[in-house]
């Protein structure tokens, strides 16, 4: 589809108009300084076409062509591999027989599915690997005969390592969902997704097993993508079973004291239905100060329950501290090493200290002001880069370590910064410096971060080929410099 549009500048019709209307009333009324008809018509003539050009600059025709075709994505499907699997399914046959012939079952229902989806069977325990693929009607049969021909081999179940498979298989593709089959006991106590050989996933010793696993279901949640759970097997909930894990609290975080804030967490029993779980919230300060700072008591209602809380809380005096979120300890619970969770915390005076970069000229530029300045605890600064300034700029002063709280980019070109500055951004923002990109005609692919030292961090994929070199006017170093990009 193919459609025609108009932006005018500073997105005003009635700028356009008056300049139009200005323009008009300047040739009509402005003679040329001559008395020659022949040079008075051409002065005219060319004063006409400047105009014209000027208005079209100001309206900014497009031609904007929309072509929508689905893009492939695939489907993962996650079996447990594990030797638990082996176990009776509480109906009289074997979880691993039951959890196969629902993967037939599932299977034979995608016999027609598009040819624009592909199916990718995968197994874990305390590693992944994928079991055979089918990217046609015709190769879903090869993918049952694979299936067939497999048996519970694993040591430990690692639900951790049925997400991270499915991610790391399909990096460079579209991920329309995934299904994960199993009897959902997590018995490994330690997972980490890194990349390994021929499709498979090994494991780290960097985090718990049950919170990588919730860590997975996450990222997948932000990244849009559907999970579906099959559970194989009787549930467990009797009193040996009883747990409640403290969960989803965020590792740091960085205040401003006397500010209120939302601390969010999550609290996740299993059998302990119709007793009360005393939560409590404490701060312990450098010295290992101990004040208890909220309380709350939970209810669950059903055997396994997961609850989100979020709680207010106020920063105290400015000063490095832990916060402490702990569940108290229930009768006939074995593991309560899941019961207290941290956060270190770092609470400052005043508020936040945000650097803004951008080009001169831009209209977004006064609506982030007005709308920053409405907060009196964030101090602002605003650095305008400019066509006509020497390239790169210098901003190592700026870009020290604590010395911003956020950095803001707006319509800039790469070579503005230079290479080496663009490093001490990543630095900054891998040390917990906030990054925000506003977007434009000279960012992204288009102004070269593309395989640059800022292209890991930036929230989007960016393409080299879509490089638009800057004018050369606007880089004053001599060409062939490392930092110096002139077209």
């Amino acid at each position: 589809m193919t459609q025609f549009s108009i932006e005018p500048i500073y997105a005003s019709t009635w700028l356009v108009v008056f300049a139009a209307v200005a323009i008009v009333g300047v040739i009509a009324w402005v003679a040329p300084p001559t008395t020659d008809p022949r040079k008075r018509r051409w002065l005219i003539l060319l004063r006409s076409i400047a105009a014209l050009v000027l208005l079209l600059a100001a309206v900014r025709p497009t031609i904007i062509r929309t072509d929508q075709r689905p893009s492939p994505a695939t489907l993962v499907i996650a079996i447990d591999d594990s030797k638990s699997m082996s176990l009776p399914d509480g109906d009289g046959a074997s979880r691993w027989d039951t959890q196969r012939e629902a993967v037939q079952q599932l299977l034979d229902g995608l016999g027609n599915f598009d040819e624009a989806m592909d199916i990718e069977l995968i197994r874990y325990d305390e590693t992944s690997q994928s079991i055979g693929q089918a990217t046609s009607v015709d190769q879903v049969a090869s993918l049952k005969q694979s299936l067939s021909s497999q048996n519970p081999s694993g040591n430990t179940t690692d639900l951790g390592m049925a997400f991270s498979g499915a991610i790391d298989l399909t990096a460079s593709k579209t991920l329309a969902g995934v299904v994960l089959i199993g009897d959902g006991m997590q018995t490994s106590r330690q997972a980490g997704p890194a990349a390994g050989s021929s499709g498979t996933s090994s494991p780290s010793n960097d985090s718990a097993g049950p919170l990588n696993a919730r860590y997975g279901a996450q990222v997948l949640d932000a990244l849009g993508v559907p999970l579906w759970t099959i559970p194989v097997g009787p549930p467990n909930t009797g009193a040996a079973s009883r747990d409640v894990a403290v969960s989803n609290l965020p590792d740091s975080m960085q205040l401003f004291s006397g500010n209120q804030f939302e601390l969010s967490f999550t609290v996740e029993t299993l059998g302990l239905s119709g007793l009360q779980v005393p939560i409590q919230v404490t701060w312990i300060d450098e010295a290992g100060g101990r004040e208890v700072s909220r309380t709350r008591t939970l209810d669950p209602s059903s055997a396994r329950e997961s609850m989100a809380l979020d709680i207010p809380m106020v920063a105290p005096k400015p000063g490095v501290y832990r916060l402490e979120v702990e569940a108290e300890r229930q009768d006939g619970e074995w593991v309560t090493s899941n019961n207290v969770q941290t956060a270190f915390v770092e609470v400052r005076e005043g508020g936040g200290r945000i650097l803004i970069l951008e080009g001169p000229g831009r209209p977004e530029l006064a609506f982030l002001r007005r709308s920053l300045r409405g907060f009196p605890d964030l101090d602002l600064q605003f650095a305008t880069i400019r066509g006509d300034q020497s390239w790169p700029v210098q901003l190592e002063a700026a870009l020290q370590p604590k010395r911003f709280d956020v950095l803001v980019i707006g319509d800039v070109d790469s070579s503005a910064f230079g290479d080496a500055q663009l490093k001490l951004i990543a630095d900054r923002v891998s040390e917990g410096t906030g990054l925000i990109t506003l977007g434009g005609l000279s960012s992204y692919s288009v102004g070269g971060y593309a395989g640059g030292p800022l292209d890991p961090v930036l929230p989007v994929k960016l393409d080299s080929s879509r490089r638009r070199q800057p004018p050369a006017r606007q880089c004053r170093l001599p060409k062939g410099k490392p930092d110096c990009k002139t077209s």
